[in-house]
């Protein structure tokens, strides 16, 4: 049995991943802001905060492809 050579990402490949993950954050949580009324005050500080966090963490798995299309794209 031959071992499977696997090769490291590129920094260009990284940089893609990180530009999709961003922008597929950006998008959802425009989304989830349009999705509820406008807060004032301090509450509309944490819910600004609370989505951004929720964003970010859906947008780990590349929920939309964005980076998976970029990706493909470079290659």
């Amino acid at each position: 049995m031959q071992p499977v050579s696997v090769t490291p990402p590129s920094a260009e490949t990284l940089q893609l991943r990180k530009a999709g993950r961003d922008f597929e954050a950006l998008l959802i949580e425009k989304v989830l802001q349009s999705a509820r009324p406008k807060a004032d005050g301090p509450q509309a500080d944490y819910r600004a905060m609370a989505d951004r966090r929720l964003a970010e963490t859906l947008a780990a798995g590349s929920p939309l492809g964005v980076a998976r299309m970029l990706e493909t794209k470079a290659k």
